[in-house]
């Protein structure tokens, strides 16, 4: 009848399941490696962007990507200004630039929202050609939401005509000059080029274009085309073969007004299509304001761990624009807001000093910033008590050995000292969190066992058992299976888990990554009797080597009964 019900119940939660899986196939959450033109010799950033992330409950993802190592090495990544900043600590990367591959770990404890970049990859260009950009997987959480993968890829022409980035303070309406660069095309017998590009038309005006002082000065002055806004075709030919690389050309026009505008090329051609050349964007970033200046900012601080720590920055900008903060650098779990207001309460294991930029950013994209220290002193914490066994007891069997043990940890990770005491004797004094005691009291006699569980320094804490001796023994054994959620939970470096078996029966307990690969055997089939019992896993693998933070998966199989929850590994 049992067996009849356990069935039932199993089949309840498998339909549950596909319900479940059905429901998350219809939430697919796209995720895309774009198509760029790339120059060599530079570096970039290559975003990973992700559709609509609100209400999926995405706190962690993993992925690797693969590429042509001979075009790039992605040989890192970076989460400024992208969803993944979101997250407190930072995602751990394995840049494997001699197989071309990279995987990223990521996990937080809130939620994700919104859509856009969800991380950048680091790129060096350092060779010419096409390269693909391939998920070989892509996981958010353990899988929920699903995911609609888009690869792409990346091309770094043999030739190629880039438009030079340009950062400065301009005034509205004053002269604006973009050099064009081209790679060298000595022996490529170009006798004219012609290209087409685009801008945002709010920030800059390009209405010419000159070829004086550059490699294609011999062709004299180009034929232009700005007749459509926001768009400018430039054509030049002669009848001498340039030769070298450097500028080709400079566009010239105007300033309109304050802010970033891409300049794409929409096409790019030498000669009539001979040689093959792509034409690489520039970033044109103006500001026609002057530079805000923060007017208060905070010295250097000392808090101790735990301790809130609350500042308001101040600023003025010239022009009355307003102003908004930004932090560079910030340690883990301190916040600043636009506003300029600096929360952070250090935790238990954040000692240390700590140096950071809090930055003033005004309408026009021109900056303030200063730099702040704040040294963070140790904070020693008590032992934390987890459980005990026996958990409660009034009565112990005479002339029957009895166990007690303590399962304590050390908030800062260092080690626990045990002192048992009976009746206030103390009998025993070590590293042991267990005690065995044979009492051969008379029936009746009370009796106390105390345990003092104490760190380096003298802090402790203690449990006591209160019983008297009968002659019957009394043990309580387990009527099921049960496996209970570790504690504590995140944890760093070590955690407990209990289980109970009614029977005796072969233990074989494990743990698991999220992808499924197992990391450790903490028991491997070991017999065990009836009754309650612990074990402690310390974040390393079977190679002794620790593991990095994420979610971690433990299972004990105890003959037919199979059980596994999730533990969170937090450093």
């Amino acid at each position: 009848m049992r067996n009849s019900r356990i069935f039932l119940k199993r089949v309840a939660i498998s339909l549950s399941a596909l319900l479940l899986i059905s429901a998350v196939t219809l939430a697919q959450v796209t995720v895309t490696l774009p198509n760029v033109n790339l120059k060599v010799g530079t570096t970039q950033q290559i975003p990973i962007t992700v559709g609509d992330l609100t209400g999926k409950g995405v706190v962690a993802f993993q992925t690797t990507v693969t590429y042509d190592k001979t075009i790039l090495k992605i040989t890192g990544i970076s989460t400024t200004g992208t969803l993944s900043a979101a997250f407190s600590g930072t995602p751990t990367f394995n840049a494997d630039t001699a197989n071309g591959k990279i995987t990223v770990v990521a996990a937080g404890t809130s939620a994700l929202s919104s859509s856009g970049p969800l991380i950048y990859l680091t790129a060096s260009l350092v060779g010419k050609g096409t390269s693909a950009l391939t998920f070989s997987s892509f996981q958010f959480n353990e899988g929920t939401p699903a995911v609609t993968l888009t690869n792409g890829q990346v091309v770094v022409p043999s030739l190629s005509l880039k438009v030079s980035d340009y950062t400065g303070v301009n005034a509205v309406n004053s002269a604006i000059s973009i050099p064009v660069v081209v790679d060298d095309i000595t022996g490529q017998k170009v006798l004219s080029y012609q290209f087409t590009v685009t801008y945002d038309k709010t920030k800059i005006n390009l209405t010419n274009a000159t070829t004086t002082g550059t490699i294609s000065s011999s062709m004299g002055t180009p034929t232009v085309n700005s007749a459509t806004p926001g768009q400018l075709t430039v054509v030049a030919a002669g009848s001498a073969v340039l030769t070298g690389s450097g500028t080709l050309v400079i566009l010239t026009g105007t300033v309109v007004g304050s802010g970033v505008s891409t300049v794409d090329f929409t096409s790019a051609q030498f000669n009539e299509g001979t040689p093959g050349v792509a034409g690489v964007s520039g970033t044109i970033s103006i500001n026609a304001t002057l530079k805000p200046s923060i007017t208060k900012k905070m010295s250097d601080t000392t808090i101790a761990e735990n301790q809130a720590l609350s500042f308001t920055y101040l600023a003025t900008d010239p022009q009355g624009g307003a102003l908004t903060f930004s932090g560079n650098g910030l340690p883990s779990g301190a916040a600043l807001t636009a506003a300029g207001v600096l929360t952070w309460t250090p935790s238990y294991t954040q000692s240390g000093v700590y140096s950071f930029y809090v930055v003033a950013t005004n309408p026009g994209a021109l900056k303030d910033s200063v730099a702040q220290k704040v040294t963070v002193t140790n904070v020693s914490r008590k032992p934390v008590f987890n459980f005990r066994v026996p958990a409660t007891t009034t009565v112990i069997s005479r002339n029957v050995a009895t166990k007690f043990a303590v399962s304590a940890t050390d908030p800062d990770g260092g080690s626990l000292v045990w002192n048992w005491l009976v009746n206030g004797v103390s009998e025993q004094s070590g590293t042991d969190s267990t005690f065995t005691r044979t009492f051969t009291d008379p029936h009746g006699t009370a009796k106390v066992v105390t345990a003092i569980f104490s760190k380096a320094g003298g802090l402790k804490d203690s449990t006591v058992w209160n019983f008297t001796i009968t002659p019957v023994e009394q043990i309580v054994v387990p009527t099921e299976f049960a496996l209970q959620q570790n504690y504590p939970n995140p944890f760093n470096p070590t955690t407990t888990i209990s289980y109970s078996i009614p029977n005796e029966a072969p233990v074989t307990f494990e743990v698991y990554n999220v992808l499924g690969v197992k990391i450790r055997t903490l028991m491997a089939g070991q017999t065990k009797s009836a009754g309650s019992y612990m074990i402690t896993w310390d974040g390393k693998n079977d190679a002794g080597v620790n593991m990095s933070s994420g979610i971690y998966l433990y299972r004990v199989r105890a003959g037919s009964f199979v059980a596994s929850k999730k533990m969170t590994l937090l450093k």
